[in-house]
């Protein structure tokens, strides 16, 4: 039996299978009529039945549970974990006196596993009973053996619910994840609670608009929501949500006396028979993101696990919940940013159109217009309120004028002299004028209407009335626009109706303050030509305007800039001389303003100008000379399309500005002219040629910087040494202008001196530092200086706090050279320099620069420095294409705010002179071209398979030179071999034609082979016979010396 009941125990996986199979197998076993199995609590205080047979069920339900240390023998086995045996009902009723009778005896033992007792099991017998030792054995061997399986099937049902309980959570925290808006974060979390928990009602709660109170999200579908006490809570009431949310902490209500104790129980009780609830406050780095509130149908207390997984839930949701609200509120306001954003856009475009408009009339229609397209209103009429005859309609959209009643004005007059607001819709009224406006506009066919003063200050100079034919309510915002837009009116109306002289003294004095800032930025003639013409048409609404200046050398006038005029009468306008007869000429000539009202005016007294300033199609000109310590030194132009008449006001402010543009005009002038003679300086130290050198190639540019209108101190120059070296030298003098300039051609000229003397760079550096003190006590400047051998391969330098220089291998490979630094010139009499050494093999190039080409203000210098380390790499071997290609890749078109001084010098090898061979055509001759090439070519920059390849296919062209096919009879060929730039050129001579292109059995496809091992290959044929032209493009980036 007891293996029986071992296998039936081994089968059960569950705790429900395992309680079944102890009573199944004890009761058969032991003859029992029933049994019962009870169960510690966690707390191990309590025992409770969790399978039973055989007894009635209102038995069960008294002792459903009972305390540990009751008087009964079930809790004696468990307690004592010891075997209860009662043999006679007498024995029963004497010691468990409360038990009920009918049993005849009875057997309680305890369920135990390892060291933990995990309850009790008991069998009830109907009739008296001697229990013997063999079945108290079998019964404790049984209740042992179903003890450790029913921890087995316990620890089996923990992992499944643990894991279970994970797969949720983890689902939980995806739909979670997904979750952007709070509605999102309460469905993820009701759906986790309602359907996994069985939780009957869940709500979540967040802070509300006002900072004070609780509101309930997505109130209409929770539980909760039903009752509307329970949608918003002041933090100031007593609930358990509120509770929770001032003491942080998780509040549970579950049993009878909680409920009893709990303030406002009863509406919670009410939420669909809720039994049991929970309310976990939401936090996130100790910040209040809201609440969660949890309610239960069952009754009794709520379980650690429950408890557990709702604070879990609420932890994840918390996180959630503030990450969906920053969301929303950042939609939010995104969606109020761009909505003010067009709407301030709006009233910008509104605003550009009403300082456009030239009259009131103009005003009047931008405002009825806007205003209708503001809010999609059907009627706008925009009333003057100020005129004698009472109110007048300036503009109207949607309705004539004729239509208007005079009850509607009336209404809209005494409204919007209130100075308020007044609307008139579907709600009640407000007051008595919206009261009357109402009626008055429904009596015209208006369901809605708004009536909005148009004044400045308290002075109300009109009214704004906006209509729908169908009942529509504006918003507060749509309201606001209006207002807006009947404030920007009033100031646009007031504007171009009431413009005083002190107000137009004051925008005109902030125009030349403007201006005479502007024109202190302005370098250049033509800049302040078109800041003067910005000025001249802002402040005198003019239509056109020009500027030009007096050239007296040549006796013309010449114009600098324009606008407001076609293509076609500006070019009538280029050059003037100053001896025709001009009403600008005129203007020049007597120093004083000449204005014509008409232009009928202006062709009777000039009809040949006249002639080309018809084409402008404007009307009314004003000629004002531009006079500056007594010189006049151009002339300035406006013009209207109608005519206008400028008063004394007007004139004197035209007459100030000019005034600030001839002398603008006469500091552009000096700054140009010290720019063109800081050029010509700087030009004229410059070496107009770079010296030829014996195995060097020399390349070098200059660029003024086109940012500013100082020339700078860049400098370069190269100076052929007596030793038969080179010396290279790159130079950036700080400053700019003439000074900077007249610096640079000493210190250039100096170094030229000191080079001659072929000391080491370095004594050469140091010369010119302690000469700098003498030519300036504020001279500075930066320099590297450097001596190269072409024949030894040799390069010294040393280098004055100048960017360092940068050397290309033949392979490519580009560095800088670091070494050989030292203060710049000037900053130290008794600074210090050394120089250093660094081998160039032949091909290498070396680039001399300034800082203007790798320096921007908007990058660290390193950047431009590998800029022009990658422009390098990527550049062609001839220094003059690799100097343009430098500059195109690290200037190209941009604006340059320095200038620029850029060297390049390329080490060449060491050419052998021509081959030339002139021999007998014939069978050995072809040896002796082979071993002549052979020996050349040893002596020149090629490697082993480049020699290889020239020689076969020379020998396969003098071959072809020897063979004739047609028989034609030829005494000698001539072969000539030499070094051409990168490239190796060889050229047979013969006086024969070469036969066709087949296949040799001892040599092969001759002319297919030349073609495939040299780089390129011309034959000519003629009369006096063939020349063959062979050609080798070198690897070696150096190229041998011409």
């Amino acid at each position: 039996r007891l293996l029986d009941s071992t296998a039936a125990l081994a089968a059960a996986s569950t705790p429900e299978e395992v309680t079944r199979a102890i009573l199944d197998e004890g009761m058969r076993s032991l003859g029992a009529t029933s049994g019962v199995v009870v169960a510690l609590n966690p707390e191990g205080d309590k025992l409770g039945i969790v399978d039973s047979h055989g007894y009635p069920r209102e038995a069960l339900e008294t002792w459903a549970t009972f305390p540990l240390d009751a008087d009964l023998p079930l809790a004696l086995a468990a307690r004592d974990e010891i075997v209860v045996s009662v043999e006679t009902p007498e024995e029963l009723t004497a010691r468990y006196p409360g038990l009920p009778s009918g049993t005849g005896s009875l057997l309680a033992l305890p369920l135990s596993a390892v060291d933990s007792v995990l309850g009790a099991v008991g069998f009830s017998f109907a009739t008296p009973r001697t229990f013997s030792e063999a079945e108290l054995d079998f019964a404790e061997a049984l209740v042992r053996q179903s003890g450790q399986a029913l921890e087995r099937a316990l620890l089996l049902a923990a992992e499944h619910a643990a894991r279970t309980r994970a797969e949720e959570l983890v689902e939980l925290a995806n739909a979670l994840s997904d979750a952007v808006t709070p509605s999102d974060v309460v469905r993820a979390a009701r759906d986790q609670l309602l359907g996994r928990l069985g939780a009957t009602a869940v709500g979540v709660y967040v802070p509300g608009g006002n900072g004070v109170g609780l509101e309930l999200v997505d109130a209409d579908e929770s539980e909760f929501g039903s009752d509307a006490a329970h949608r918003r809570l002041s933090l100031d009431s007593a609930s358990p949500v509120t509770t929770s949310v001032r003491e942080r902490r998780a509040v549970w209500i579950d049993t009878d006396d909680k409920w009893a104790s709990s303030a406002n129980s009863e509406s919670w009780l009410a939420t669909r028979g809720v039994q049991g609830l929970g309310a976990v406050p939401l936090v996130v780095d100790r910040r209040l993101v809201g609440a969660l509130v949890v309610g239960y149908e069952r009754g009794g207390e709520i379980g650690e696990d429950d408890r557990e997984i709702v604070e879990s839930v609420g932890t994840r949701a918390a996180q959630a919940l503030e990450r969906a609200s920053l969301m929303e509120r950042e939609q939010e306001a995104r969606v109020s940013a761009e909505t003010a954003s067009r709407r301030t856009r709006r009233l910008q475009s509104i605003t550009q159109d009403l300082a456009a408009a030239p009259g009131s009339q103009e005003v009047a229609e931008i405002v009825v217009r806007e205003a209708a397209a503001a809010v999609s209103a059907d009627a706008v009429v925009l009333f003057a309120l100020e005129h004698p005859d009472g109110p007048d309609v300036l503009a109207a959209v949607g309705t004539e004028e004729s239509t208007l009643t005079s009850e509607l004005t009336q209404a809209v007059a005494e409204s919007a002299l209130t100075g308020s607001l007044v609307v008139a819709d579907d709600r009640p009224a407000a007051d008595l004028a919206a009261s009357t406006l109402a009626t008055a506009a429904e009596r015209s066919g208006l369901q809605a209407a708004v009536c909005v003063p148009v004044g400045v200050g308290p002075r109300i100079l009109g009214a704004l009335l906006v209509g729908h034919r169908s009942r529509v309510r504006l918003t507060v915002d749509d309201t606001a626009l209006l207002q807006t837009i009947a404030r920007i009116g009033a100031q646009a109306l007031e504007r171009s109706r009431l413009y005083d002289d002190e107000q137009r003294l004051r925008r005109r004095t902030e125009r030349i303050q403007v201006m005479t800032q502007a024109l202190s930025g302005a370098l250049t003639q033509r800049d302040v030509a078109e800041v003067a013409i910005d000025a001249l048409m802002l402040g005198t609404g003019a239509d056109g305007a020009a500027v030009s200046i007096v050239l007296e050398d040549r006796q013309v006038q010449r114009k600098l800039a324009s606008r407001g005029y076609d293509p076609e009468a500006q070019q009538t306008w280029v050059e003037i001389p100053l001896a025709e007869p001009t009403p600008g000429n005129r203007a020049l000539t007597t120093g004083r303003m000449v204005f014509y009202g008409t232009f009928a005016a202006l062709a009777a007294d000039f009809p040949e100008a006249a002639t080309r300033m018809r084409v402008t199609a404007h009307e009314s000109f004003l000629f004002i000379p531009l006079a500056s310590a007594g010189r006049t030194r151009g002339l300035a132009i406006i013009s209207f399309t109608e005519t206008v008449l400028l008063t004394g006001e007007d004139r004197t402010f035209v007459g100030l500005l000019a005034s600030q543009v001839a002398q603008a005009l006469d500091r552009a002038r000096s700054f140009e002219s010290e720019r063109t003679i800081a050029e010509t300086l700087q030009r004229s130290v410059l070496p107009a040629s770079l010296p030829a050198v014996a195995n060097v190639q020399l390349a070098a540019r200059y660029l003024p910087g086109t940012q500013e209108v100082d020339v700078g101190g860049d400098w370069f120059d190269a100076i052929l040494l007596p030793s038969g070296r080179v010396g290279l030298a790159v130079g950036d003098v700080v400053g700019k202008g003439v000074q900077s300039a007249a610096t640079m051609a000493q210190l250039r000229n100096a170094l030229r001196a000191f080079a001659l003397d072929q000391m080491k760079p370095s004594s050469t550096i140091s010369r010119l530092n302690r000469l700098t003190e003498a030519i300036s006590e504020s001279a500075f400047a930066t320099v590297v200086y450097a001596v190269i051998d072409p024949v030894a391969g040799i390069c010294r330098y040393t280098s004055a706090g100048h960017p360092p220089p940068l050397l290309l291998r033949p392979d490519g490979r580009a560095e800088y050279l670091e070494g050989g630094r030292g203060l710049p010139l000037g900053a130290s009499t008794n600074a210090r320099y050394r120089q250093e050494t660094v081998e160039l093999p032949v091909g290498s190039i070396v680039i001399f620069y300034t800082d203007g080409l790798v320096e921007r203000r908007t990058e660290s210098i390193d950047e431009g420095l590998e800029r022009l380390r990658r422009a390098a790499e990527t550049a062609p071997g001839n220094p003059e294409r690799l100097v343009d290609h430098v500059l195109e890749a690290l200037v190209g078109d941009a604006g340059r705010r320095d200038d620029i001084a850029l060297l390049a010098v390329r080490l060449l090898a060491v050419t052998p002179g021509p081959l030339e061979l002139d021999l007998p055509s014939g069978p050995r001759s072809l040896d002796l071209v082979r071993d002549a090439l052979r020996t050349w070519l040893d002596s020149a920059p090629v490697t082993m398979s480049e020699s290889h390849d020239i020689v076969l296919a020379t020998w396969e062209a003098c071959a072809n030179a020897v063979e004739h096919p047609d028989g034609t009879e030829s005494d000698t060929f001539a072969v000539r071999a030499e070094l051409e730039d990168s490239s190796v050129l060889v050229t047979v001579t013969d006086r024969g034609r070469w036969h066709e292109e087949t296949a040799r059995p001892d040599r092969g496809l001759g002319i297919q082979l030349i073609r495939a091992v040299m780089s390129s290959v011309e034959i000519d044929t003629g009369e006096s016979g063939t020349r063959v032209r062979l050609e080798k493009a070198l690897a070696n980036r150096g190229a041998p010396a011409p």
